[in-house]
């Protein structure tokens, strides 16, 4: 949860990639642990849904701090000299 509001509210896309990070390691430390348990005593946080969920935050917001924020303006026009644009 506060990895989706790290996200949202404040803008925060590596914290909320850390947090994603560790749900998922919580989940399949989980899956481990009570493996014997049926998955409706579990509870749906350990669902393959909550997990696939989860991953996409983790996918959304790592793509946000992968990419450059300021993308250079190209413009055709000028990276043409101006006779080879008149043809």
């Amino acid at each position: 949860m506060r990895g989706l509001i790290e996200s949202g509210l404040r803008q925060n896309s590596v914290l909320c990639v850390e947090m994603a990070r560790r749900v998922l390691d919580i989940i399949k430390w989980a899956r481990e642990e009570w493996k014997d348990i049926p998955d409706e005593e579990r509870g749906r946080e350990y669902t393959p849904e909550f997990e696939r969920q989860v991953r996409i935050v983790l996918l959304n917001n790592a793509e946000k701090v992968c990419r450059p924020t300021v993308l250079p303006q190209r413009s055709l026009k000028k990276n043409l000299e101006p006779d080879e644009f008149d043809k």
